[in-house]
Formats: structure tokens, C-alpha cells, sequence
């Protein structure tokens, strides 16, 4: 017994010292593409800023509360106080008839983090688990990461984090604008967990202490979050709040190829839905320090 209590003592502070260090060399990569300017047409060389490129309302509270969190520490510095973050939301998750409140919500969000946010309400681009046209995206996307300047942009992975077809198609269409359009961008995204992870809270963020990751203890942060979308309030939303790995830990991998998609993958609004039948990309983890 008496060497259990230093035993768990010496754990927790071995813990607490990896996390420390995962949520340092995050940032130092981040400050490390901040820092180098990039062209973006008639501006010449400019430092560019950090933009979420999301499906709906409530998707930044639900699965990007911690990176929220350390971004917030981030601006903190005199260094990088200009740095602006956007937001971007490609539809007003109208499936319910309630659009409008619900941009309001994620106003009142991006607010709390000093995020300025654009929400898309396109007929092609509406809320409900169908692959939306990757053309319409593509074109959005392009907008707001050139009107803003965005260097480092955070999305879904390819698996969507909840396998929503309108994640996955955010996914799909920010890869393949890089490619196209050739632009200089630097795609973080969230890695989605496995089933018998999902659900393990911190316990998940402590097995990812040796990964490229955020770690925040952020569960009221996401609950406070999302008793800002009340719309969108649920009795499983407490829990979620708590035990998801998403309160605890964001995991992300680097785009490093386009996903290919053939015509007949994009689908319009009510299409039968159904996951594109070859997603070819490559994706690695983000370097190690």
C-alpha cells in the first residue's frame, strides 16, 4: 500500500506532463504555418488565418470544443492576437424547419470564441444524411477560404466522425478544392474514433497522449456550448457532453491527397442515400516532434 500512492502519484504526473507536451507541440505547429506567409492573389505575401469548415450549426460545439479551447489560449499571445479564426457552416440544419434559430445559436457560439462565422443556405446545400453536390461545396469553400485568407483549415475526416453524409462530403470537397485549385492549405482532420472509443471520455484522451492531438478537459465547455444551440437540446446531451471522447480529445491526421470521386457520387438534395463507392485518398498522421 505504500508504494501504490506514489505509484499513482508518479502516473498521474507522467499524465499530465505528455499531455502538456501534445497540447505544446500542436501549437507550435500551428504558430509554425501561421507564421509563414503565403500568396493570395493582388495581396501579395500575407500571414494567413484558421477556418473551420463545417456541415451544421452545433458540429463545432458537439465535436471541436477542445480545439476551440486551445485556440482560445493561442490568440491569448501578444504573437498571434491578429490571428483571425473563421467559421464556416455549409448548411443552417434546416431538417426541422428551424434554420434560422439555429444560425442564431451558432452566432451566439462563435461569438463566445471570438469567431466570426458565414452560414450557407443553399437549396443544394440542405440539411439530411445525402451526399451533397461536391461542385457546390467546392465553390463555397473556395470563397470563404480565399475571401478570408485561410492557411489551416479543421474538418471532418473522411469517415465524417458520425458517418453523416453531409460530413463526408465536407470532407470530400475541401480535399479535392485543394487540389484543384492548387491552393496553399494545410487540411487538419478530425480523426474518427473508434466505436469502443468513442465513448471512453478522458480515458481515450490519456490513450492518445503520445499522438498529434488536443487534449482539453473541455466536457462543460461543450455543455455550456450547446445549451447555446437549445434547439438542439436533448436528454442525451449531458451525457454526451461527458462522456464522449470529444470533450476530452481531438485527434486529427493531415490531408496529403485529394479524394477522387466519380460523377456519379455527387448526389443532389433527396438523392437515395448511399456512401460514394471509392474514396481514394491518403491521409498520415501529423509528424511527431
Amino acid at each position: 500500500m505504500v508504494l501504490v500512492v506514489p505509484l499513482i502519484i508518479g502516473t498521474a504526473l507522467l499524465i499530465v506532463l505528455n499531455i502538456n507536451n501534445r497540447n505544446t507541440s500542436f501549437l507550435d505547429e500551428i504558430e509554425e504555418i501561421l507564421d509563414t506567409p503565403i500568396q493570395f492573389g493582388t495581396d501579395g505575401w500575407v500571414k494567413g488565418n484558421i477556418g473551420f469548415v463545417l456541415a451544421h450549426p452545433d458540429d463545432e460545439s458537439m465535436f471541436f470544443t477542445p480545439t476551440l479551447e486551445m485556440l482560445n489560449e493561442l490568440r491569448r499571445s501578444p504573437r498571434h492576437s491578429h490571428v483571425q479564426v473563421h467559421l464556416l457552416s455549409l448548411s443552417n440544419g434546416n431538417y426541422y424547419g428551424r434554420g434560422e434559430r439555429r444560425v442564431e445559436e451558432l452566432q451566439l457560439v462563435c461569438k463566445r470564441y471570438n469567431v466570426q462565422c458565414t452560414n450557407v443556405d443553399s437549396p443544394k446545400l440542405q440539411d439530411g444524411d445525402v451526399y451533397w453536390s461536391i461542385e457546390e461545396c467546392q465553390a463555397r469553400i473556395s470563397e470563404f477560404i480565399n475571401k478570408n485568407k485561410i492557411t489551416l483549415v479543421f474538418t471532418f475526416d473522411e469517415k465524417g466522425v458520425s458517418g453523416h453524409a453531409n460530413h463526408i462530403t465536407t470532407c470530400i470537397a475541401v480535399r479535392n478544392l485543394v487540389n484543384k485549385e492548387n491552393i496553399p492549405l494545410h487540411v487538419w482532420n478530425l480523426e474518427t474514433p473508434n466505436i469502443l472509443f468513442k465513448y471512453m471520455g478522458i480515458l481515450n484522451a490519456i490513450m492518445h497522449i503520445t499522438s498529434r492531438c488536443v487534449i482539453k478537459f473541455a466536457p462543460f465547455h461543450l455543455y455550456s456550448n450547446m445549451t447555446l444551440h437549445a434547439s438542439q437540446m436533448r436528454w442525451h446531451v449531458p451525457f454526451w457532453s461527458f462522456l464522449s471522447s470529444f470533450a476530452y480529445v481531438n485527434n486529427y491526421t493531415r490531408s496529403m491527397d485529394t479524394v477522387h470521386i466519380q460523377p456519379q457520387q455527387t448526389h443532389a438534395l433527396h438523392a437515395t442515400p448511399r456512401a460514394p463507392t471509392e474514396l481514394n485518398f491518403k491521409t498520415r498522421h501529423l509528424k511527431e516532434t
